[in-house]
């Protein structure tokens, strides 16, 4: 009967484990590190610029029927509608684009006070991305009408609705 253990080893040379460079284990180390941090978002399109805007309630109200009856989501709706009023007042349709860095500064335009109840004066954000494209024929058209990104959105916004005949909400009827 052979033994296993200590007793069986003494005076004998006991074999080292034949490692192959690829099976060896990783030195432990102290310091844990993290893994390299991976974008959340992949595929995301980087020619798309965004565009925010605050939009009246009511105007946000029409917008939501205008998804619901059209099928469109709020980003076609305002491309559609900032291009359509771009061609309106001018702006060709085949208008040269700028380079991401090279963008014109639009003017923003300044707030306008307005007096009443919390509630009825809240506006709601509209945050969208829209092409250079259109981009670019939205900074055109702002310099035809004199307005800033917020007062043409709105407009275009406005005339698209009532193009679609998309009723004003109940609450001002």
């Amino acid at each position: 009967m052979a033994s296993t253990g200590k007793a069986a080893t003494r005076g004998k040379a006991v074999p080292e484990a034949q490692f192959s460079e690829h099976a060896k284990p990783a030195p432990a180390t102290t310091t844990k590190t993290k893994p390299p941090a991976t974008s959340r978002r992949i595929g995301k399109p980087k020619t798309m610029y965004p565009l925010n805007v605050r939009v009246p309630r009511d105007m946000d109200e029409r917008l939501t029927a205008a998804v619901e009856r059209t099928g469109m989501g709020p980003q076609a709706i305002a491309h559609e509608a900032i291009n359509d009023y771009a061609t309106a007042v001018g702006v060709p349709e085949d208008i040269p684009v700028p380079a991401k860095e090279d963008r014109p500064f639009r003017e923003r335009t300044p707030k306008k006070r307005r007096y009443g109840t919390a509630e009825e004066n809240e506006d709601r954000q509209l945050g969208v991305r829209i092409t250079p494209l259109t981009d670019a024929r939205l900074t055109a058209a702002c310099d035809i009408t004199g307005n800033g990104p917020q007062d043409f959105v709105q407009t275009a916004l406005n005339i698209w609705l009532h193009k679609k005949k998309i009723p004003f909400s109940a609450r001002q009827d």
